[in-house]
C-alpha cells in the first residue's frame, strides 16, 4: 500500500494542479513537499484542507489510497461533512447555479450578469484553477440566458480542457460534467460522458454517488437532444439500458425513468403515438408507486417534449435545461 503523501501527490498531479497553486497560509509548499515525500505527516484539520485544494472527498482519497481493495465508503472521520460530496465540492458554483434557476429568460437576468461582472473582478485578482472553472460556468450560463446557444461551447472552454486533462476523475469531475451539459459542444459532450461511463463501477463504489450513473445519463440525452444530436442520445439511451438491466443496480425508478427516455427518443425522431404511449406508460407507473417528486418533474418534461420544435430557440433553451 502506497503512504499517504504518494496517494495525495499522484491525485494532485492528475488534476494538474502545482505545490505552489494548492499551498496557501494553512500549508506551505515545504510542508506539502514532505509530506508528499514521506519525511512528515499532516494533522487531520490540515490533511482535509488539502484534500479540498484538490477537491477530493475522503472516500475518494482512501479509495485509491487502497488500492481499490473493499474499503467502507462511510465517512471515515466521524459525521464530517467531507466525505459528502453533495454540497463541498460544489460549493464555489453555488451561486450561479442558484442565481440562474431563479432567473426567467429573457427576464430576470439582470442579477445573474451582475454577479458575472463582480466575479471577473475575483477571477482578475486570483485567476486559480477553480475560479477559471467557475468564470467558464458563469459565462456560459449568461450565453444560455441570452439564447446564445451557439457561443456556450466557446465559453465553456475552460471546463472542456480541464476535464480532458485530468487523468484520474473524480467525484468533483462528474458534478463539473453534469453542470456543463448544457454548455458543452456536443461532441465533447459525447466524449466526456463516455470516459466518465467507463468507470462506472467506481462511481457504483461511492454509497453517496450510487445514482449518479443513472443521472449522468438523463442529463446528457436530454442536452443531446436538445443539440439534435439524435445519434449520439441513441447511444447514451444504450448505455441507461445496460444500467437498469444489470440486476446488482436493479432501481424500479430508474427503469421507469428510461421507459420515459425510450418515449422521449420517439416523439423527437418521428415515432410520436408510439412515444407519447412510453411517455404516458412511465408517468402512470409513477403515479402508482406515489414516487411523487419525479411524477411532477417528467410530467412537466413531457409537456415541452409534445411541443418539440428545433426551430425555437426559446424552446429549444428549455429542452437543453432540463436534465
Amino acid at each position: 500500500m502506497p503512504a499517504l503523501g504518494e496517494t495525495f501527490r499522484a491525485l494532485r498531479k492528475s488534476k494538474g494542479l502545482t505545490l505552489k497553486e494548492i499551498a496557501d497560509e494553512q500549508v506551505s509548499v515545504a510542508v506539502i513537499s514532505k509530506f508528499e515525500n514521506g519525511t512528515s505527516m499532516l494533522g487531520v484539520d490540515r490533511f482535509l484542507h488539502l484534500l479540498d485544494q484538490i477537491h477530493v472527498t475522503t472516500s475518494e482519497f482512501f479509495y485509491w489510497q487502497t488500492n481499490r481493495y473493499a474499503v467502507s465508503p462511510m465517512p471515515l472521520f466521524g459525521n464530517s461533512d467531507h466525505a459528502s460530496p453533495s454540497w463541498k465540492l460544489v460549493l464555489p458554483m453555488q451561486k450561479i447555479l442558484e442565481l440562474v434557476n431563479k432567473a426567467d429568460p429573457p427576464n430576470g437576468v439582470q442579477e445573474v450578469e451582475n454577479y458575472q461582472k463582480e466575479f471577473r473582478k475575483v477571477f482578475s485578482d486570483q485567476p486559480t484553477q477553480m475560479n477559471s472553472l467557475v468564470m467558464a460556468i458563469i459565462n456560459s450560463s449568461v450565453d444560455l440566458l441570452h439564447f446564445r446557444l451557439n457561443k456556450t461551447a466557446s465559453d465553456i472552454l475552460p471546463v472542456t480542457k480541464y476535464l480532458t486533462s485530468v487523468e484520474q476523475w473524480g467525484e468533483f469531475e462528474i458534478y463539473l460534467l453534469i453542470f456543463s451539459v448544457s454548455f458543452l459542444d456536443a461532441s465533447d459532450l459525447f466524449r466526456l460522458f463516455k470516459r466518465a461511463m467507463y468507470r462506472a463501477d467506481w462511481y457504483k463504489w461511492l454509497a453517496d454517488d450510487q445514482h449518479t450513473r443513472f443521472n449522468l445519463c438523463f442529463d446528457a440525452f436530454s442536452a443531446l437532444i436538445g443539440k439534435q444530436h439524435y445519434t449520439e442520445a441513441a447511444e447514451v439511451l444504450k448505455i441507461m439500458d445496460s444500467l437498469v438491466h444489470d440486476k446488482d443496480d436493479s432501481d424500479v425508478r430508474f427503469a421507469v425513468q428510461n421507459l420515459f427516455m425510450h418515449g422521449w427518443y420517439d416523439i423527437v425522431t418521428g415515432e410520436k403515438e408510439k412515444g407519447k404511449q412510453q411517455c404516458e406508460n412511465a408517468l402512470s407507473v409513477y403515479r402508482i408507486l406515489n414516487v411523487s417528486g419525479d411524477e411532477e418533474l417528467l410530467r412537466l418534461v413531457y409537456e415541452h417534449i409534445l411541443k418539440y420544435d428545433p426551430s425555437d430557440v426559446k424552446h429549444m433553451f428549455i429542452i437543453l435545461t432540463m436534465g
